[in-house]
């Protein structure tokens, strides 16, 4: 029984894109989030 490694490649490619994806938008609503709390402090 041979490991194939081609199944694996298809899976970790989308999974670590949606990771970074997934940072982007974290910082950016958590940089929105802090804009709204500001503009409602002022």
């Amino acid at each position: 029984m041979q490991k194939e490694p081609s199944p694996q490649n298809t899976v970790v490619t989308p999974v670590s894109d949606l990771i970074s994806i997934g940072i982007f938008f974290f910082i950016d609503e958590c940089f929105a989030f802090i804009h709204f709390v500001c503009t409602a402090i002022n």
